[in-house]
């Protein structure tokens, strides 16, 4: 994550958000990983007991980002990109690109509430680390673009999407290949 100086996040760059989005940076990587909550349902009896697993809830912790998370670099990029605007007057069509990459199965974890089996439930039981990454990062952007102030775009990218389009907004691409 390119980040502040004072160490609050992994540094790859020596300046703040703010600070890139004046010198010109417009893109940025962020690694996360996932702390994922699913809600465990008991259905039937004995032999012919089965589970099914909801998702509920999710962090989005950054990799190395010394407890920072998603939402955290969200937050920061909104502000820089605001101070870029107030700044850069002359041009008006500001936004932001971000990559977020998957920080791998070691940085998934999953906690089960409700029913599980008495012998428990793992990662596994719904759909492996890769789902678990992709339902958290689903429901975190839909749950952060309600908010004006994180200015997420949620229109369709095409081939006859202009920076007109996505001026003011961030704009996100989801790598999930390990």
């Amino acid at each position: 994550y390119l980040t502040s100086k004072n160490n609050a996040f992994p540094v790859y760059q020596g300046a703040t958000i703010s600070e890139q989005f004046l010198d010109g940076v417009r893109a940025f990587i962020v690694q996360v990983g996932a702390r994922a909550t699913y809600e465990g349902t008991r259905h039937g009896s004995g032999l012919g007991t089965t589970y099914s697993y909801e998702y509920s809830d999710a962090t989005l912790p950054i990799d190395g980002g010394n407890g920072q998370t998603l939402a955290n670099a969200i937050n920061d990029i909104a502000a820089g990109l605001t101070q870029a605007e107030d700044e850069l007057k002359d041009r008006n069509l500001e936004c932001a690109v971000v990559m977020l990459t998957y920080s791998g199965g070691g940085n998934v974890q999953v906690n089960f509430t409700g029913d599980t089996p008495f012998f428990g439930a793992d990662v596994n039981d719904v759909g492996g680390a890769d789902n678990v990454w992709m339902d958290a990062i689903e429901h975190e952007l839909k749950d952060l673009s309600q908010e004006a102030a994180n200015r997420i775009y949620t229109g369709t990218i095409d081939d006859f999407t202009t920076l007109d389009d996505v001026k003011g907004k961030i704009i996100f691409k989801v790598n999930y290949n390990t």
